[in-house]
């Protein structure tokens, strides 16, 4: 390996010490490793034979095997030595072992080393066995895949949106040290309880692309990822090379199936049903309409995106995006988001409109504009209870002046008719009257009439009376 091939394998043009280091030790003779003698005899298509419990591996001693797949075989094993503690062992396989490979794999695990983040599963040591096998020991997460514990618990949907936001930052820590997961997925996101609280820890970090990176340009049909995480570009559906906004896509796409209810089969959603999700998601389409094939319908639930917020669907439209112009920048953005929408602040993704701002300053206010509202509700009640009280009592004032007045006006009545007739009886004049006889009342009531007419002032109810 020259010189020029060196510069063109990804990544590996400003680490030229490593990788002669490397080809340097590739060189020498071959050792044994004790107990493990079967690695270089193992077939070379199918990789080393899984060890059996008891089987020393450096300063490792195997108990099981965790899981296998097609980059290489971890177990659980006991480190022994001056620090014994449970690890994740895991051994790459033997048709992956070759110069090139091996010169990748080296810088990858050493930048794997120095990655020291909360979410991310911990790197205890890098080597080699004495037949050549590189080997990563680290941190064993005793919790269930990300899957698996959203499908066991049933968490809230804030519950899965905080657990993402905590990957999300991990991510980022892993792409300020310059490493590229390249297969996020559920599977690789392991959940442990520390202390009672769910924290998330990414494993197989960066191993795909330190082994596979210098393949895929002639290899497309062998691209590092998982079918319905893999973005476009690293899918080879796009010109775009594959970069950091590769992994947020990833990230998109598995908040995606978490927030599907596990009761409706999510979220183990097989990679159609995950396309129509995201197709439904930039086509305005309906969910339900976008979700009703066979596949689709036994594993997700249109239902439940159709509930989400404006704007976590803004968030999930842009980490998706096809275009890697239009995803976030960054996974640091990304995570902000989140946390923003779980803080009820605005998000990035979705128009700063007065509206949308508006109901966001409410709903994060929501308490003090609570207790604010029963205050106004309150004064507002005692301002129509006192305004009607008052309206009652003008109205019962108003009607006992209503009644002093009429009071009034009938005595005032009743005064006048005693007059009237007082005068009437004490104006007839004796002298006048004898000799009438007959015409005495006709003569009394001319005249009271008379007076009647004068006295009444044009009242007609009091001229009658």
């Amino acid at each position: 390996m020259n010189a020029r091939q060196i510069d063109a394998l990804p990544g590996l043009a400003h680490n030229r010490r490593v990788v002669a280091e490397v080809i340097m030790a590739s060189n020498q003779d071959d050792r044994t490793t004790p107990g493990f003698r079967s690695l270089r005899d193992a077939d070379a298509e199918g990789g080393p034979e899984a060890a059996a419990s008891g089987t020393r591996i450096a300063d490792y001693i195997v108990r099981r095997v965790l899981g296998e797949g097609g980059m290489g075989i971890v177990y659980l094993a006991d480190q022994v030595g001056e620090v014994e503690r449970p690890v994740a062992l895991k051994l790459i396989r033997a048709q992956l072992h070759d110069t090139l490979a091996a010169a990748q794999f080296e810088i990858e695990r050493r930048a794997l080393a120095r990655m020291d983040h909360p979410a991310i599963a911990r790197v205890y040591a890098c080597g080699t066995t004495a037949d050549g096998f590189p080997y990563l020991a680290m941190q064993w997460i005793d919790g269930p895949a990300l899957n698996v514990w959203v499908r066991k618990k049933r968490p809230t949907p804030r519950q899965r949106i905080a657990l993402m936001a905590e990957v999300a930052r991990g991510v980022a820590h892993a792409h300020s040290r310059g490493i590229l997961h390249r297969d996020l997925k559920p599977a690789n996101i392991l959940v442990a309880e520390v202390d009672g609280r769910d924290e998330p820890k990414l494993i197989d970090f960066g191993i795909a692309i330190g082994i596979a990176g210098s393949q895929q340009e002639h290899h497309p049909a062998e691209r590092v990822g998982t079918a319905g995480y893999m973005s476009p570009e690293q899918a080879g559906e796009r010109d775009d090379s594959a970069d950091a906004r590769s992994d947020i896509y990833s990230l998109g796409m598995i908040l995606l199936e978490v927030l599907l209810p596990a009761e409706r089969g999510g979220p183990d959603a097989t990679a159609p049903a995950l396309m129509q999700l995201r197709a439904a998601l930039h086509t305005q389409q309906s969910l339900g309409d976008a979700l009703h094939s066979p596949q689709a319908a036994r594993q997700t639930s249109a239902e439940a995106l159709s509930t989400l917020r404006p704007d976590l669907l803004a968030i999930l439209r842009r980490a998706t995006a096809p275009d890697p112009a239009d995803r976030y920048a960054s996974a640091s953005l990304f995570a902000e988001d989140l946390e923003r929408w779980l803080a009820d602040e605005p998000v990035r993704a979705m128009p700063a409109t007065p509206w949308y701002l508006g109901t966001r300053y409410l709903r994060r206010h929501r308490f003090a504009t609570a207790a604010t509202g029963l205050v106004v509700l309150a004064l507002s009640v005692g301002l129509v209870a006192s305004l009607r009280a008052q309206r009652v009592a003008e109205h019962e004032r108003e009607r006992a002046e209503a009644a002093t007045a009429a009071a009034e006006h009938a005595r005032a009545r009743s005064d006048a008719i005693a007059r009237l007739w007082e005068d009437v009886l004490t104006g007839i004049d004796p002298e006048r009257a004898r000799g009438l006889d007959t015409t005495l009342l006709k003569l009394v009531l001319e005249e009271a009439h008379a007076r009647a007419e004068r006295e009444s002032g044009g009242d007609a109810q009091l001229f009658a009376e």
